[in-house]
């Protein structure tokens, strides 16, 4: 996804919230695999739960082009999912979509200027 967003906008700051450091280590494995083509890719590297991150940054002060949260997002409760979404969005400078796949029950989940949708 970021390859892609590079062809288009050339500095991209990007915020990496994921509870298990086995996933970050991977992630930064993959980033370091591709640094040539991530040249103008920031980093903000974050091990914990998108619940952890919201209280610790209720006022979402500091904004992202990209907000990288897969393993975050799965552990959402579907009720708190607009909550969450909303929290996800007040981080970015732009417009966002997320999908979401928890068990067996497929959902996508999309966030355009504030406005949330969920779709089965």
């Amino acid at each position: 996804m970021l390859k892609q967003l590079k062809k288009k906008f050339p500095l991209i700051e990007c915020i990496v919230v994921e509870p298990g450091i086995e996933h970050i280590a991977r992630y930064k494995e993959l980033v370091d695999e591709q640094k040539d083509a991530l040249k103008g890719v920031t980093f903000d590297w974050r091990q914990e739960t998108i619940q952890e991150f919201c209280k610790a940054n209720a006022d979402a002060s500091k904004k992202f082009h990209f907000v990288s949260a897969i393993h975050s997002c799965y552990f959402i409760a579907r009720k708190d999912l607009d909550f969450y979404l909303k929290a996800i969005y007040g981080w970015t400078k732009g417009k966002i979509l997320i999908m979401i796949g928890p068990g067996n029950e497929g959902f996508c989940v999309c966030t355009v200027r504030g406005d949330t949708r969920l779709v089965n």
